[in-house]
C-alpha cells in the first residue's frame, strides 16, 4: 500500500512541475528595463492596449479593447473587464501561470483621462516573495516598498503592495 502511495505521489509531483514549466509567463511578462519598469515588446503591447482613448467633446472616452497577446500565451490570459469611476479606467485582466516562481492573478492596468497611469501585477503570494522576485529581477524595489525613479521628463515610481490581500508589483509614471 505504501509503495502504491508514494508512486502516486511522485507521479503527482512530476505532473505538477510539467504543468508550472509549461505555465510559466516569464517569456511574456518580461522588462528591457526592470529598474525603470520598461516592459519588453509583447508585455508593453499588453499594458498599453487595453484601453483605447477615443475623442469626446473637449475631453476623451476610454474603451476596452482585446489587446495582442503572443499565440503562446494566448490561453494564459483571461477576457479584460473594465470598470470606469469618473476620469479613471481599470482595466483587468485575469493572468493564468507563473512568474519568476510566483503564481500570477491578474494584470490590473489604470489609467486617468489626459494623465499619466501604470499598471500593477497582483500575484497569490505575500508582499515580500513579490518584493523578493521582482529584486531578482532587475527592480531593485528598497525595504520600504517602492521609489521614484526620475528620468529627466517623467519619471516612473516602482513598487510593492498588499491589493486585495495579495502582493502586488506596480509602475506607475508620473
Amino acid at each position: 500500500m505504501d509503495l502504491f502511495r508514494n508512486t502516486t505521489i511522485v507521479a503527482v509531483l512530476i505532473a505538477a512541475a510539467g504543468a508550472s514549466a509549461e505555465s510559466s509567463l516569464d517569456g511574456f511578462i518580461s522588462f528591457d528595463d526592470p529598474y525603470r519598469c520598461v516592459a519588453n515588446r509583447d508585455f508593453g503591447a499588453l499594458v498599453g492596449g487595453l484601453i483605447r482613448w477615443e475623442e469626446d467633446g473637449d475631453s476623451y472616452k476610454g474603451a476596452l479593447m482585446t489587446p495582442p497577446v503572443p499565440p503562446a500565451f494566448r490561453d494564459n490570459v483571461g477576457t479584460p473587464s473594465l470598470m470606469i469611476d469618473g476620469n479613471e479606467y481599470t482595466a483587468t485582466v485575469p493572468l493564468q501561470g507563473t512568474w519568476k516562481g510566483l503564481p500570477v492573478r491578474s494584470l490590473v492596468v489604470v489609467q486617468r483621462v489626459e494623465s499619466e497611469g501604470g499598471f500593477y501585477l497582483v500575484f497569490d503570494a505575500p508582499v515580500g516573495a513579490v518584493r523578493y522576485a521582482a529584486n531578482k529581477a532587475g527592480f531593485r524595489i528598497p525595504d520600504s516598498g517602492s521609489e521614484y525613479r526620475d528620468a529627466h521628463v517623467i519619471g516612473v515610481t516602482v513598487g510593492v503592495e498588499a491589493r486585495d490581500g495579495m502582493g502586488a508589483l506596480y509602475c506607475f509614471d508620473g
